[in-house]
């Protein structure tokens, strides 16, 4: 289960350089700069795994999509009959934002456990915490009698 939700985490990387990539795509395969720059960015995070950037491209990615509704509503009001191409149009850009909002979303999710992750190995157990651990003598001892106890031995 563990897995299966890493590589669930793992996906929205991937999905966002292949819509920077495919952005991009058109028949005689030109290059554009800037997509070129976005794409590198990505796969770097994805190399690296930095919480700051991987927030960051998370948030622009998310309020770019959020802006993209209007942008399909403003193409669809130009379309001067409705008709099956125009739902088909509309259906499949809403399915698209959508999934562009949950991969933005799942990516989020990703970088806000990783910080708590990191912020929660300080070391420092809850006192109020009474798991019974025994000590040498074999009676019943607090967690935090056995901390203090180890961090004050001399070795």
């Amino acid at each position: 289960m563990k897995n299966f939700k890493n590589i669930i985490l793992q996906l929205p990387e991937y999905y966002i350089l292949i819509v920077v990539f495919l952005t991009d795509f058109t028949p005689p395969f030109n290059f554009n700069l800037i997509s070129v720059g976005l794409g590198v960015i990505v796969f770097l995070q994805i190399i690296f795994q930095n919480r700051m950037t991987g927030m960051f491209i998370a948030t622009l990615f998310l309020l770019i999509n959020l802006y993209m509704p209007f942008a399909l509503m403003w193409e669809f009001r130009n379309i001067t009959s409705a008709n099956s191409g125009s739902m088909y149009f509309l259906l499949t850009g809403f399915s698209i934002i959508l999934l562009n909002l949950l991969f933005s979303s799942l990516m989020i999710y990703k970088y806000i456990k990783q910080e708590e992750k990191a912020t929660d190995t300080s070391g420092i157990k809850d006192p109020f915490q009474n798991s019974n651990v025994p000590d040498d003598s074999g009676k019943a001892i607090s967690t935090l009698e056995t901390e203090l106890y180890h961090n004050n031995r001399v070795y």
